[in-house]
């Protein structure tokens, strides 16, 4: 990774808990932008709703005729997969606290509304708790969402409204769409997006594929990239070893370095794949880190009793008893899972090193967290995101 330069200024805030919503009417001010709807809840008690509100009360903060005195603050998203914190999952981000946390807040008691992938990013796109963006069936949609009240009301249309230049990297929606949604496909925006990819290699971590817009208009990919226009397939033996973490955050930077220049606020998310499954640790951390003697954590939820678990729900409480072949197996994905975080740690400061460079850093709010957390064995759950909320804080930075 890359060092970040030191003569910054500092915050101190630590936040023990989720600051307190404010009173509904003032808290609707501070949305204006976001044009109201009926069906909508605009209560703020949840984790990823109170970033977006907050990311777009940033946006929104400065009237008219204040603009000219005073710039837009930019905003950077740094968006993980199934990154928990209980088990120790921001222990390898020792670069970015080392240049990020200990200047910024750090949010003590963070939870997801609805702890599982498309739900959790659909609140965070559309600021609506699941029941008011999800299917009026059984099925179909994104793991039930409804995908249509999604995209094209996103806090990006919004945030482009109001001069926004809007950049994501990375996994989207796990049903993501090919083209940019609205507020996604403006003259200077990129859009550089999947679901996620497969949960198995290659198409993971190596060699994913991703839509690729600049301007709203599809990029033309190389015979080594696929050779189709407005769709990128990684290659191993392209740029950036096909690594996704590595491309997403090389090609968020190319991208800061063309429109930070130009003084028009801006908006990116960096949402890598990590750490969820494969978890596949990029060739120069496969080994010879701290992490390879560790196992994870067995902690008192780790293969709980049945008595125990009586009392859960039935999908917890019928879980049979972890063997030990499961658990040298939790503690293998453990492993893979830390060391796919040591390339999201990189990512971190080189975009910030960026940043810093192009002279943007004072004016830009940075923000860290992920979709939800992870277990690894406790209350019977080898590998899964059937998630028991005493066991899923996230990890929440802000600077």
């Amino acid at each position: 990774g890359v060092g970040v330069t030191r003569n910054r200024r500092k915050r101190t805030l630590i936040w023990t808990q989720p600051p307190p919503p404010p009173p509904q009417q003032q808290q609707r001010r501070q949305v204006d932008c976001w044009p109201h709807h009926p069906a909508r809840d605009w209560h703020t008690d949840t984790a990823m709703l109170r970033l977006c509100h907050l990311a777009l009360a940033l946006a929104c903060a400065l009237p008219a005729a204040a603009q000219k005195a005073a710039k837009k603050p930019n905003i950077v998203l740094f968006l993980c997969d199934d990154q928990d914190l209980t088990l120790g999952g921001w222990t390898p981000m020792k670069q970015t606290t080392e240049v990020w946390s200990s200047k910024g807040a750090t949010a003590k008691n963070w939870f997801i509304h609805t702890p599982v992938c498309c739900p959790s990013r659909a609140e965070l796109l559309s600021g609506r708790y699941a029941h008011n963006v999800r299917m009026n069936t059984t099925k179909g949609g994104c793991m039930h969402m409804d995908t249509n009240k999604v995209n094209p009301n996103s806090f990006g249309k919004y945030m482009g409204s109001q001069g926004y230049t809007m950049g994501w990297f990375g996994k989207h929606l796990n049903a993501c769409p090919h083209d940019p949604p609205p507020g996604w496909d403006c003259p200077t925006c990129y859009w550089f997006a999947n679901g996620g990819g497969a949960d198995t290699e290659p198409g993971g971590f190596f060699n994913a594929t991703f839509s690729d817009f600049k301007g709203g208009k599809p990029v033309d990919a190389g015979p080594l990239y696929g050779g189709k226009s407005g769709t990128y397939k990684a290659n191993t033996n392209g740029e950036f070893a096909g690594y996704t973490t590595s491309l997403i955050a090389n090609k968020s930077i190319a991208w800061l370095h063309e429109i930070a220049p130009a003084g028009r606020p801006f908006f990116v998310a960096v949402a890598p794949k990590a750490p969820h499954v494969a978890a596949t640790p990029a060739p120069w951390y496969l080994t010879g880190t701290f992490i390879d003697a560790l196992s994870s954590p067995r902690d008192p939820a780790y293969n709980a009793s049945k008595e125990l678990l009586a009392d859960h729900h039935w999908l917890i409480a019928q879980q049979d008893i972890i063997t030990e072949q499961q658990g040298q197996q939790i503690d293998h994905l453990f492993r893979d899972r830390w060391r796919a975080l040591l390339s999201v740690d990189d990512a971190v400061v080189g975009v910030m090193s960026a940043l810093d460079e192009l002279g943007v850093l004072d004016n830009t709010f940075m923000f860290f967290t992920s979709d939800h957390g992870y277990n690894l064995g406790q209350h019977r759950l080898p590998s899964c995101k059937l998630n028991v909320c005493e066991w899923r804080p996230l990890p929440l930075l802000l600077d």
